[in-house]
């Protein structure tokens, strides 16, 4: 998050039930409820207007931020290593009831600019994903593949291009 301030982005980070201090067992419900309160307090408490804000989701952090986008007026949504569904990550056949995430059935519905990085050589969440994603995006889109990475080595290796793709998509959001 370091890096995000200290190329000019304002940072509101957000822990899951289950995850850092935040106590409890991290479900996909309490996870979408949880992003819905910190937006809710973004906006109620720290008077943030909703076009200001952009939801940014890594990986995991994908599904909450796609379920925020596809229900809440929003400024903008950037996914980062995100997958299309959690269970696609480890199969290709989507298992309903079962398809936890389902970031692929959602994205479609997102109104906002979206903005989707995803490096050519991952083998957790693997480029197919992001491309997927990008192409079920029906209005504004922009994308950044990143050559020679991964999963978690991406911001090291896309170096300048990535704090430029960013600064390209959120000066042009209204």
């Amino acid at each position: 998050m370091l890096d995000f301030q200290r190329n000019g982005y304002a940072v509101f980070a957000v822990e899951y039930p289950g995850y850092g201090l935040n106590k409890g067992t991290p479900t996909e419900t309490g996870i979408y409820a949880t992003t819905k309160i910190a937006l809710k307090y973004k906006q109620e408490t720290l008077v943030v207007s909703p076009k200001s804000i952009i939801a940014y989701g890594r990986s995991l952090g994908g599904g909450s931020a796609v379920a925020l986008a596809a229900q809440e007026s929003i400024g903008g949504l950037i996914l980062e290593s995100a997958f299309t569904s959690a269970f696609r990550v480890v199969t290709r056949v989507r298992l309903l009831p079962f398809d936890k995430f389902d970031n692929l059935g959602k994205i479609s519905t997102v109104k906002c600019p979206v903005l989707v990085i995803h490096g050519e050589d991952g083998r957790i969440v693997p480029l197919a994903h992001g491309k997927s994603l990008y192409e079920a995006i029906p209005n504004r889109k922009q994308e950044l593949w990143v050559k020679f990475t991964g999963h978690n080595d991406l911001l090291d290796w896309a170096g300048p291009s990535y704090w430029e793709s960013l600064s390209e998509f959120t000066q042009g959001l209204d």
